[in-house]
């Protein structure tokens, strides 16, 4: 790709914002459906953006664990869909901060729960610097030259 990627394109910005959050939400009910369903626990939508989880061992694994297999996947995903390694933090800010609000929205107050603003700050900075690390990596990926003869 020979395009610049520090060109101001709110249209590129807002479809890789779209994205991340997709693939957040995505791996993260798929992977709180698998745990429930392996824990012999009943899923319910409200797992994902609820913080009441936290006060329960078993629910707060679940919901940790979860969050943590959807960091590194996002980590992924961000290496390909955002392909710029200083842009890693703001996106894993921008996904995460939309999950505070709509957690918010959906719990009706701000979350106070400590384990909940740990987990998640947690597996923020953990999904930027992966999704830095593997950015990195892409753009280093040694370009082939072609010999001419």
């Amino acid at each position: 790709r020979h395009e610049r990627m520090d060109v101001w394109d709110p249209k590129r910005i807002i479809s890789q914002i779209l994205t991340m959050q997709f693939i957040f939400y995505a791996v993260l009910f798929v992977a709180i459906a698998f745990f429930d369903i392996f824990s012999g626990q009943e899923f319910f939508i409200g797992q994902v953006f609820t913080y009441d989880v936290f006060t329960s061992v078993q629910s707060a694994w679940i919901s940790i664990t979860s969050l943590i297999m959807d960091s590194i996947t996002c980590a992924f995903a961000l290496s390909y869909v955002v392909q710029s390694a200083k842009k890693c933090l703001d996106f894993s800010a921008t996904v995460f901060l939309f999950h505070l609000m709509f957690s918010w929205i959906y719990m009706k107050s701000f979350p106070t729960v400590w384990q909940w603003w740990l987990t998640n700050l947690s597996c923020m900075i953990f999904m930027a610097i992966l999704g830095e690390y593997l950015c990195q990596r892409r753009e280093l990926k040694k370009i082939p030259l072609v010999s001419i003869v």
